[in-house]
C-alpha cells in the first residue's frame, strides 16, 4: 500500500528555491551562460515574493517593495527596468524637507517650516556622521556599542549643541529644531523596517546608498517580475512547491517539498540556490541537513527580518492637494499617553465630537497595545489620487497585522483628526494590504542589521557550502548582499553573484 506522501523524483543541474527577484535573476544568469537544466520551486501560486502588485483602476498598488532606490547606471535593477522600457514616465522622488510640509504635532499644531528645514539639514549631517563612524569603527564595535539609537541620540545632541553656537541660531527656536530632529529619527525606523532601538550601527558604513532618488515604477514591481519571467520562460517554474528540507554534501543536494494533497516532491541536483526569506530562515521551518554551519546560523540570527505594516488607506475624496500628501505625526514625550484626550469633558478639545466607542478597538492607556502611537508617517502614491500609505514599524506592526479592517480604519481616522485638529476630516473607507509578518512564506518585510550584527555576517551568508569553489548550497536574497542589503537591487545582485559561482564551477570542471 502506497504512503499518503507519495514522492515524485527528478534531477536538475540547479534547483532555485523561490521565484522572487533573487531567484529569477539567478535563472536569467544561468540561461545567459547556456545552463538550462534548472527549475524554480515556488511555494505560492505567483512569482515575485515580496514584490507584490495588485490592480487599482488604471494603476497598481505595491503591497510590498515599491521603489528602485538609486536611479542611476550603478543600479543593476534600474538598468534592467530601463532597458525593458518599464520606466517610461517614471517619476523620481528625492528626499527633501519639502516633503515635511505637513509636520503635525498632537492637537492640530503644525511646526513651522523654518524649523523643519533646519532640522532636516541637521538630520543629513547626523546620518553622514553615523555612516562615517561606522566605516572607521564598524569592525571594532562590541554589541554594547553597536546601537544606532544611542549613536543617533548622541549625534542629535552634538548637532544641536554645535548649531546653537552658530550666529544663525539666533534666528531659530532651538527647542523646535531639536524637537523636529528627534522626531525625524522615526523616519529611520520606517526606512530600516525596525524600531531604532533594535538597529545596529556596525554594518551601516558597509552599505552603499546610491544617488538618483527613489524611482517609482509605473507598472508596479510586478512589471519587473513579469519581464524577468518572460525572459526565462514559465516552463522553468513549478508553483505550489513548499520546500521543507534541503540535504546536502560535497557532491550534491536533495530537496524535499510539499506539493499539496499529502504529496511530496523530491528533487536531486548538483547545486541549490536558496532565496528563502530571512524571516523564514529564522523560523527554522525549512531544515538544512547538515546545518548551514555556525557562521551562517549566527549571521541569520543576528539580522532583523523586518517588521513593517504597510497599509493602503482608501478615501472617497482626498483631503490633500496632489503632491502635498506627506504627513508626519510628531510627538512630545508626554503625548505618548493619549488617554487624557479621550475623556468626555468638553475641555478635551476636538475629541468630544467623536461618537465611536473606542474601547473595543484601541487601548489608549496601554503604550504596548496602542498601535497609533507608533504611526509617524502617511504618504500619497505617485499616480494614485485617493490613497495614502500608512507605515507602522516594530512591535506595533505586529499588532496592526492582526487587526481587522474596521479597527484599522477607525484608528487611522482618529489619528488624522487628532493631529490635524480637524474633527470632520474624512476617514478612509477601506484598506489594501498584505500582512507580511503573518505570511508564512515571508515572516518579515526587509532585513536590517541588529545590535548583534557584525560586518562579516554578510560575507558569511554569501559564502557557498561547502565552499565557493564547490558551491553546492548558496543563499541569496535582499538579506544576503553586503553592499545593498534590504533593497531590490541587492536581492537581484545576490542571485546573479551566486549563479556566477555555479557557472564558474561548471566551467572549471568540464
Amino acid at each position: 500500500m502506497e504512503s499518503a506522501a507519495e514522492v515524485a523524483c527528478c534531477f536538475f543541474e540547479v534547483v532555485i528555491i523561490g521565484g522572487g527577484i533573487s531567484g529569477l535573476s539567478a535563472a536569467t544568469r544561468l540561461l545567459e551562460h547556456g545552463i538550462s537544466n534548472f527549475t524554480i520551486l515556488e511555494a505560492s501560486e505567483r512569482l515575485g515574493g515580496r514584490m507584490y502588485s495588485v490592480d487599482y483602476g488604471d494603476s497598481v498598488l505595491d503591497l510590498g517593495a515599491q521603489y528602485i532606490h538609486g536611479g542611476m547606471a550603478a543600479n543593476s535593477l534600474y538598468n534592467y527596468a530601463q532597458s525593458k522600457g518599464l520606466l517610461e514616465n517614471a517619476l523620481v522622488q528625492e528626499d527633501g524637507y519639502e516633503d515635511l510640509k505637513n509636520f503635525f504635532i498632537q492637537g492640530g499644531e503644525v511646526l513651522d517650516q523654518y524649523s523643519v528645514e533646519k532640522a532636516f539639514e541637521l538630520l543629513e549631517l547626523v546620518q553622514y556622521s553615523l555612516v562615517a563612524f561606522s566605516k572607521v569603527n564598524g569592525t571594532k564595535l562590541t554589541p554594547e556599542q553597536n546601537s544606532e539609537k544611542a549613536a543617533f541620540d548622541a549625534g542629535v545632541a552634538s548637532a544641536i549643541a554645535g548649531f546653537a553656537k552658530t550666529p544663525e541660531a539666533e534666528n531659530y527656536d532651538i527647542e523646535a529644531v531639536e524637537f523636529a530632529l528627534k522626531n525625524m529619527g522615526y523616519i529611520i525606523e520606517v526606512l530600516s523596517g525596525e524600531k531604532q532601538e533594535l538597529l545596529g550601527l556596525a554594518a551601516k558604513g558597509a552599505f552603499i546608498d546610491l544617488p538618483g532618488g527613489d524611482v517609482n515604477i509605473p507598472g508596479g514591481t510586478r512589471s519587473i517580475i513579469l519581464s524577468l519571467a518572460n525572459d526565462i520562460g514559465m516552463e522553468f517554474v513549478d508553483f505550489g512547491n513548499k520546500v521543507k528540507k534541503v540535504e546536502w554534501n560535497e557532491n550534491g543536494v536533495n530537496i524535499l517539498a510539499d506539493i499539496g494533497g499529502g504529496m511530496e516532491r523530491e528533487c536531486q541536483a548538483n547545486h541549490v540556490i536558496s532565496t528563502i526569506p530571512l524571516g523564514v530562515l529564522k523560523s527554522n521551518t525549512v531544515q538544512f541537513e547538515p546545518s548551514l554551519g555556525t557562521a551562517k546560523e549566527e549571521a541569520i540570527n543576528n539580522l532583523n527580518a523586518g517588521r513593517v505594516s504597510k497599509v493602503h488607506l482608501h478615501f472617497e475624496n482626498p483631503f490633500w492637494r496632489q503632491g502635498e500628501g506627506f504627513f508626519f505625526f510628531a510627538r512630545y514625550p508626554q503625548d505618548l499617553d493619549l488617554s487624557e484626550y479621550f475623556s468626555n469633558e468638553t475641555d478635551a478639545g476636538i475629541y468630544d465630537v467623536y461618537e465611536e466607542d473606542l474601547s473595543s478597538y484601541l487601548n489608549y492607556d496601554d503604550k504596548e497595545t496602542d498601535w497609533t502611537q507608533s504611526v509617524y508617517v502617511m504618504n500619497e502614491i505617485v499616480g494614485v489620487r485617493n490613497v495614502l500609505i500608512m507605515w507602522v514599524a516594530g512591535d506595533a506592526a505586529e499588532i496592526v497585522d492582526n487587526l481587522s479592517e474596521e479597527e484599522i480604519l477607525l484608528g487611522a481616522k482618529q489619528l488624522l483628526r487628532s493631529f490635524t485638529g480637524d474633527p470632520m476630516i474624512p476617514g478612509p473607507f477601506k484598506i489594501t494590504r498584505n500582512t507580511w509578518l503573518k505570511d508564512p512564506l515571508a515572516m518579515g518585510t526587509w532585513s536590517s542589521p541588529s545590535v548583534t550584527t557584525k560586518v562579516s555576517d554578510y560575507a558569511d551568508l554569501l559564502t557557498g557550502l561547502p565552499s565557493d569553489e564547490n558551491p553546492r548550497v548558496l543563499l541569496a536574497g535582499e538579506h544576503a548582499h553586503k553592499k545593498f542589503a534590504g533593497v531590490m537591487h541587492g536581492a537581484r545582485l545576490s542571485g546573479i553573484e551566486q549563479a556566477d559561482k555555479i557557472i564558474n564551477f561548471i566551467n572549471n570542471n568540464e
